[in-house]
Order: structure tokens, then sequence, then C-alpha cells
């Protein structure tokens, strides 16, 4: 009698089961597709007061002048100047012509050849303060383009954005700081306009804060990318000011790795302070005919000028002595930013595998895990992260390779392949649970979270956040798989305890991979794969609930078995 008592104990387990699978593979579904809804810029109001930032009105300006290329040295360049020049006498302002010849560093694309000396002509203009002697806030643009472009995005939409936040602090009442409006020329052939600016223009030493805007595509939320290194009170004023931010650490990191460079770049070497924003969807209009005002992004500019205006207004009533240190931080969804000084990460990376290691030793003295089932989850890890790699690798070649940075392109590839990658990973583990059991396995891919937590700390500190809080929160599910192992606690309250911690992680996540596939492509395919591996690792407690598809088929046929054969004993 026991043993069919035990016989029923189980299979009442497995078919209990179904119902936690279930709830994870929705919830996992629910998380991850609703981090990429929000994935884009919130959606422009159809109309503003005239103090508040209209993207109507932003888009009047551009219908004037981003309907052609406008390249330094063109006549359609010219007629851009006089239009900027004539709304800022509109305004009521006096705007001023810094004209100067810097020698680019940037060669011509096309010849090969150095671009040389090139005449640049910025426009400057300056709105009085309440209270003059303070430092300026500078807000920046450049209102050249490409050869071949209308540059409706890069950087139509820079230019528009300051001209509507000028007219809306006006008709708001102005500021206590003086404010500069810098239109730089000469940006697309090597920041020579910046250059000039900030190396011979007086006003340069007057700025304290900087704030740069730009576009590297035609579409997508605006994220700031950039600050200087001195930021703990800028990002502060940005998390206090922005209604919708778009930020994290982890970009400001990737970005000082890469080639690319900004007006912001020539303001950063003369010391000044700032952020840098541009949105980066729709990549393959960027520098060409197609950037134009068919295809520029009104939520897109309206999220830039919104930006724009709040930042002008926080900056423009607060000092402008700025220190504060340098801080890590990520935004919650583009609703909420999240800071907190670098000089936590050290004690939070601490405090992370302090606790992870003592979880693991509580494991092995109840016995719940073993170093020999540890180390087959650590293996379990590393194959699942090689296979990715050279699947991706194949896959990749799915996309052009003039498209591999392209984050349109990428983006429709990257969901496809996550998949893949995720499959591989699952395969992995349930392969090797035949071997040790799902709280092993949980550990070893744990500890490398852990590995993966101390070289962040330690090479990327604006990346770090990625790594500590999953890392922290995945301790969790393992103890609360360790409990449930000498304790009788339900699968379903299992499967929401640890849900409970583990899809925020997931969701934080995708977010971030989401950011780094719309700004990189697949120029990082290790990161990619490495972030999705990571995501899967903090999956595997779930696999402590999935269902015994050949026992579960088992038990049905035998129970249909036994119905047929009563029903024929009763005939």
């Amino acid at each position: 009698m026991k043993v069919k008592d035990r016989s029923l104990s189980k299979s009442s387990v497995e078919g209990d089961n179904w119902f936690p699978a279930l709830l994870v593979i929705s919830l996992l579904g629910l998380v991850v597709f609703g981090t990429i809804s929000l994935h884009r810029p919130p959606p422009p109001a159809n109309s503003a007061a005239l103090t508040e930032f209209s993207y109507e009105r932003a888009l009047g300006h551009l219908r004037q002048f981003a309907t052609e290329p406008h390249p330094v040295n063109s006549a359609a360049h010219d007629r851009v100047r006089d239009y900027l020049m004539d709304q800022l006498r509109k305004q009521g302002l006096q705007p001023e012509l810094q004209t100067a010849e810097v020698l680019s560093q940037k060669f011509n694309p096309e010849t090969g050849e150095a671009v040389g000396k090139v005449r640049v002509q910025n426009i400057i203009a300056e709105l009085k303060g309440t209270n003059p002697g303070n430092k300026a806030l500078m807000l920046a643009a450049h209102y050249d383009s490409v050869p071949q472009s209308p540059g409706a995005s890069d950087d139509g939409a820079g230019v528009a954005t300051l001209l509507e936040t000028l007219s809306a602090v006006r008709a708001g009442g102005g500021l206590k700081n003086d404010l500069i409006l810098l239109f730089t020329d000469g940006e697309e052939l090597g920041l020579v306009g910046a250059q000039a600016f900030a190396n011979e223009n007086p006003l340069a030493k007057k700025v304290g804060v900087v704030l740069n805007f730009e576009a590297r595509g035609s579409c997508g939320p605006v994220f700031m990318f950039e600050t200087s290194e001195i930021n703990g009170d800028l990002i502060k004023e940005f998390a206090r000011s922005v209604p919708h931010p778009f930020a994290n650490s982890m970009m400001f990191s990737l970005y000082q790795t890469l080639p690319n460079n900004t007006d912001m770049t020539m303001f950063r070497r003369v010391g000044l302070k700032g952020l840098n924003f541009a949105y980066i969807g729709c990549v393959n209009n960027y520098h060409s005919p197609t950037d134009n005002l068919n295809t520029i992004d009104s939520a897109s500019l309206q999220h830039m000028g919104s930006s724009a205006l709040a930042l002008t207004r926080g900056f423009g009533s607060s000092s402008l002595d700025l220190a504060g240190g340098e801080s890590v931080y990520f935004d919650l969804f583009g609703k909420r930013l999240i800071t907190y000084s670098q000089k936590w990460v050290l004690p939070l990376g601490l405090l992370t595998i302090l606790l992870v290691g003592a979880v693991i030793s509580f494991g092995i003295k109840t016995g719940g895990l073993t170093i020999r089932g540890i180390g087959w989850g650590v293996l379990g890890f590393l194959a699942s992260l090689i296979a990715s790699n050279i699947v991706l690798s194949l896959l990749s070649l799915l996309v052009p390779s003039d498209e591999r940075g392209n984050s349109a392109s990428a983006g429709s590839f990257a969901l496809g392949f996550a998949v893949v990658l995720f499959g591989i990973t699952l395969a992995v583990y349930i392969f090797l649970s035949r071997r040790t059991d799902v709280l092993n396995l949980s550990a070893g891919a744990l500890l490398w979270w852990v590995l993966i937590l101390v070289g962040s700390i330690f090479t990327l500190n604006g990346a770090s956040y990625l790594f500590t809080w999953p890392t922290l929160l995945g301790i969790v599910p393992l103890l609360i798989l360790l409990v449930s192992k000498h304790r009788d606690v339900r699968p379903l309250v299992q499967v929401l305890g640890i849900a409970v911690v583990t899809l925020p992680c997931v969701a934080l996540l995708t977010w971030t991979t989401l950011g780094i596939v719309q700004g990189l492509g697949f120029r990082m395919p290790v990161l990619f794969a490495t972030l999705i591996v990571l995501m899967s690792g903090l999956l595997v407690p779930f696999l402590e609930f999935r269902p015994n598809w050949r026992t579960s088929l088992f038990q049905t046929k035998k129970q249909e078995r036994i119905v047929f054969n009563k029903a024929r004993l009763h005939q």
C-alpha cells in the first residue's frame, strides 16, 4: 500500500508541474514582449502650449531648412545659416557669427585625401538670465549636413530642438542663468566648428554645462549616451528633470571604446561638463538621402525636445558649479533613472560575492549542493557560451556584411537569434540535468555571474550595475530551492517566489540588450551572446518545475488502458 501511495504522490506532483511550467512560460513571454514594447519614445501630444515643446512647431523649422543637403561652403548651407540668424533675431536675440579656419584631421571617404583647412561659421546667441553673474548653460547642435543628405535628423532635429526650446523658455519668463545657443558648423568635416568654439571663443570659459543634441538614425527613443567624467550632479539633475529618461552608464562605457565622435568630444577636451543626446533607431537612414522629412519620427523629435526643455529649465535655475564624483546609473523602462555613486560599486560587489559564497556553503553543508554537481553547472554555462557564440557567428552570416552595424537590420534578426541561443542554453542544461540536479546547475550559473561581476568592477565600472543586481537577486531562487528541499513547499509557491526576483532581472537584461543592438547592431556579437546566456542562466531554477514529458505521456496512456479495461469488465 505504501508503494502505491508514493506512486500516486509522485504522479500528482508531476501533474501539478504542468501549471507552474505554463505559468513560467507565460510570465517570461509577458516580460520580454512587454519590455520590447516599452522600448520606444513616448507618443507626442497633438498640440502644446507656447511654454511647452511642440514637435509640430519644430517640424515647421525643419520644413524651411532640411529639404536639401547643406554641407559646408554650399549655397544651401548659407541659406540655412541665414534662416537661423533670422529666427534668433525674431526671438529678440542678437546672434553673432564666429568665423574661423580650422585644420581638419578627417579624410574624405570618397577620395581618401585629407580634408585640410575648413572655413567654419558658428552661430552663437545668448539669452541673458536674471542672475547674469552665474555660469551659463549652453545648448549645442550642428547645422551642416553631409553632401548626400538633407540632414532632417542629423542634425536638423537638434537645430529645431534648440529653436523651439528657446521659444518655450522665453514664453515661460526666462531663466536665472544665462543661456547660450551654439549652432556649430563643420561637424561632419571633423568637429571643426566645435573645435573653433572651444579653443578660440571667450564664451567657452563662461559655460558651466553643455547639452549637445545629435542623431544617428531617424527614429527611436532619445538616449543620453555620454557624460563628462565628474558627473554626479549632472546625473542627479538629469534624473530629476527629464520625464522619460533613457540612459545607462554601460552605454557610456561602451561608447568610450568606439571610434565615434561628436561635438561633445571637443567640449570635453577643454574640460566642459555636459550631457550628450541622440536617437539611434532606423540607422539605415543615417547619412543618406532618406534622412528627410518623410522618415523623421515625430515621437523621437518630441522626446528630444521635451528632454531639452526640461533640462534647460532644471540647469537654468540651479547652480552650475557641479561636482559629485562619478555615477552608476540606469533607467527603468524610460520611466525613472536609478543612480548611485561609483564608490558603492566595490562594496556592493563584495557584499554580493560574500552572500553567494554563504548560500553555496549552506547548500553544501545541508546536502542540497555538491562540489561535483556545481562543477557540472559551471561547465554547462561555459558550454552554452561557446556553443552560442559559434551558432551566432554562423547566424550573423544571414545579415549582409554592409548591414552588420545597421540597427534596423540587426533588430529584425535579434529576437530570432535570441530565441535560438536561449534554446541552445536550455538544451545544454536539460542534458546536464541527467548528471546532476537543478540546484547544482543553478549554483554553477551563479558563479559565472560572480566572475563576470568581478570583471566589470575592475574594467567597466559603468557596466557593473548590470551584473551586480541580477547576481544579488539571483541568490534568492537558489535559496528557495535549497529550503524547499527540506520542507514541503508547493511548486506554485516556489515558482511565484522565484519569478518575483528573476523576471525583473530578465527585463533589465532585455532592456539593455535592446539598447546595445539598436546602437551597435551585431558589431559586438560576443557581448550579445553573453547577455543571452547570462539571462538563460537566471532561468535555470525554473527547470525544477518542468513536466516529465515521458512519464506524463506513459501515465496518460496507462490511464486510458485502465478506463478501457474497466469498461470491458463492466460490459
